[in-house]
């Protein structure tokens, strides 16, 4: 008995719909009747869960939920919102086949007949735990990161973005310059430098330098928020994202006012100690008294 034009454009719509819906082995679909039993089973969602086709059609779709998900009622709960508002989004554990846990996404959304009615449902998940590892790993150096900062406060240690205003200030900073967090934050990181520098365009020249470079290095006077100044010795480094693009700055410097003024006084001494011997030099040069005794009691 031939098809009518309809049932035929049905069958190829159903088989191209199949074909598509195989050929998505990234993708975990399914089908569910009513009562959540599994209706049908893509090679992605073998790929995923581990389950054959001839193993899971029939079983109830609770069995990729975690048990504590299962206990709290979740898969009737997701059936229920996509009922009632056309999908159920989730990201939550799921699990393999042999217990195994894994972290995905998905959609459940309610199939209905050409007269509206529900017959079932359709599921899409596809697993993410890689991306949720690096997440995880990028937060935890992130955080690392931030740690060692804050405990380093011994050193003045900000990051800027491309426009020199401040988007980070550690500990260090605080107790350096005197301005807490809240304040330098969104603040040109120019505050830092002294009258004289900025007029002469200091700091725009240090960021064009470490853009060429790769990092500028400097020691300079710089400002505290009281306007009393202090000697700085550090650098500056380009901040680059993932793609190695420059995304701004980061600047660490150490007070070494201390070490700056020992020093002046270490040369000024030097100074005097060499003036005051070349006074010597020329008073025992010019002495007699002093040739005598150089000469020794023979030629007396």
């Amino acid at each position: 008995m031939s098809q009518s034009p309809v049932e035929e454009a049905l069958r190829q719509s159903e088989a191209l719909f199949r074909l598509i819906v195989e050929s998505a082995q990234e993708y975990a679909i399914f089908s569910a009747d009513l009562r959540g039993r599994v209706t049908s089973w893509n090679v992605g969602a073998g790929r995923c869960f581990g389950y054959s086709e001839e193993e899971i059609l029939g079983v109830p779709m609770s069995v990729i939920f975690t048990p504590e998900d299962v206990a709290e009622g979740r898969p009737e709960g997701e059936m229920r919102v996509a009922l009632t508002t056309g999908r159920a989004q989730d990201m939550r554990w799921h699990v393999r086949k042999g217990g195994l846990r894994f972290w995905a996404d998905g959609y459940l959304m309610p199939l209905r007949n050409d007269g509206g009615e529900a017959i079932g449902f359709v599921k899409i998940v596809r697993d993410r735990t890689a991306e949720r590892k690096a997440e995880a790993e990028a937060h935890a150096s992130h955080e690392q990161f931030r740690l060692m900062i804050e405990s380093a406060s011994d050193y003045v240690i900000f990051t800027t973005d491309l426009q020199n205003r401040i988007t980070t200030w550690n500990t260090g900073a605080q107790r350096v310059l005197g301005y807490d967090e809240r304040e330098a934050v969104g603040q040109d990181a120019r505050i830092i430098f002294t009258p004289e520098d900025r007029a002469q365009g200091k700091p725009e020249e240090e960021i064009e330098v470490a853009l060429i470079d790769g990092r500028a290095e400097n020691e300079r006077w710089h400002v505290r928020r009281d306007g009393s100044r202090f000697w700085g010795s550090g650098m500056m480094m380009l901040l680059k994202d993932d793609q190695g693009e420059t995304t701004g700055f980061v600047k660490i410097f150490r007070d070494m006012t201390a070490q700056k003024i020992a020093d002046a006084q270490r040369d000024q001494l030097l100074r005097v100690v060499e003036t005051e011997r070349g006074q010597l030099q020329e008073v025992f040069q010019n002495s007699p008294s002093f040739m005598v005794v150089l000469r020794g009691p023979d030629h007396v």
